[in-house]
């Protein structure tokens, strides 16, 4: 059997249904519940260095919070503060992460809408968090409690 040289044309083609299958394969990091919980606690935690962080982390946090966040900013603005972006109302004390993280254990509903996400560093017993994730689309959202703002 006499094997030819592969053209250019023919590597090229080849290269591109690799490049295609390899970026089909890559998932973004909202795609699963621990995915997200990791993207939005290295924004959280990358926050105190790069302000840029606290909007990657409001990013990943579920819509009832994003619109709790934005009518706070407005209210601010009505006080007087001045213009906020609604990541401006993530508190950063908060967002301290206590212990390094180890690994996530999801939990997904059977309604596969929700999710918990439990948190661990290195000793599970003392070192361990969790987080309530929703499904928006096709994307994972962190659900965090924004409380009511107090009637003036």
């Amino acid at each position: 059997m006499l094997l030819r040289e592969p053209s250019a044309r023919c590597l090229s083609a080849l290269a591109f249904v690799f490049a295609g299958v390899i970026g089909c394969s890559r998932h973004a990091k909202d795609a699963t519940p621990e995915g997200a919980a990791a993207a939005f606690l290295e924004a959280v935690d990358a926050s105190a260095r790069d302000p840029s962080a606290v909007g990657r982390a409001f990013a990943l946090l579920a819509e009832p919070a994003r619109k709790a966040l934005q009518a706070r900013a407005d209210h601010a603005r009505r006080l007087g503060i001045g213009a906020l972006p609604p990541e401006a109302m993530l508190a950063p004390t908060w967002s301290t992460a206590r212990f390094t993280i180890d690994r996530f254990r999801p939990h997904v509903d059977g309604d596969g809408i929700h999710a918990v996400v439990d948190v661990y560093g290195i000793d599970e017993h003392t070192q361990h968090t969790v987080l309530n994730l929703v499904r928006e689309g096709e994307a994972w959202r962190v659900a965090i409690d924004v409380p009511s703002m107090a009637a003036p």
